[in-house]
């Protein structure tokens, strides 16, 4: 028996599954903040948006990783991120991006992990139970760039998800 990777269930399985529902690409990258920065940043030299998001990042470190009889315990942050515009206001952030790009991909994201059968949770409910998220409008962190920063180089908005799952074992 073997304990999985975590990024690579997202990667390879989680991921791939959200964009064939949705009929999209959606990218993955897994990193450091500023890693995840500077990957949206370089692929931003593509004027093509569609090449470049949705995007979802999950934010190294994961924490208590935590091995059971069942598979690995651990607590994960993800970022739900599509592109947006500077002039929005929050009422149009609402009306363009959350309700109708956003919004389907966090539910996606909440069902494709519940149906991949990779986890010990495996229904939407479950997963909700064990989420919590934070919808950004025009995302920026006081953390890294101050209160009003553009941290990805491209006018973004996001919902971050902080999650605790049980990935199982591979048998």
């Amino acid at each position: 028996m073997t304990y999985p990777v975590i990024s690579d269930l997202f990667k390879n399985t989680v991921v791939p599954n959200i964009a064939t529902a949705l009929s999209k690409s959606v990218y993955f990258h897994h990193g450091h903040i500023l890693e995840i920065s500077n990957t949206i940043i370089q692929m931003s030299t593509d004027s093509d948006t569609d090449k470049r998001f949705p995007f979802i990042a999950l934010k190294r470190d994961i924490e208590n990783q935590k091995r059971t009889y069942d598979g690995i315990e651990f607590n994960a942050t993800f970022y739900l991120i599509e592109l947006s515009s500077p002039d929005y206001t929050a009422e149009e952030r609402l009306v363009n991006i959350f309700k109708p790009l956003l919004t389907p991909l966090y539910e996606e994201f909440n069902n494709q992990i519940a149906r991949s059968g990779l986890f010990l949770e495996q229904s939407v409910e479950e997963i909700e139970a064990v989420s919590d998220y934070t919808e950004h409008y025009f995302w920026g962190t006081p953390q890294v760039m101050g209160p009003d920063a553009n941290i990805f180089g491209n006018w973004v908005d996001c919902i971050e998800v902080r999650i605790k799952l049980t990935a199982l074992k591979n048998c």
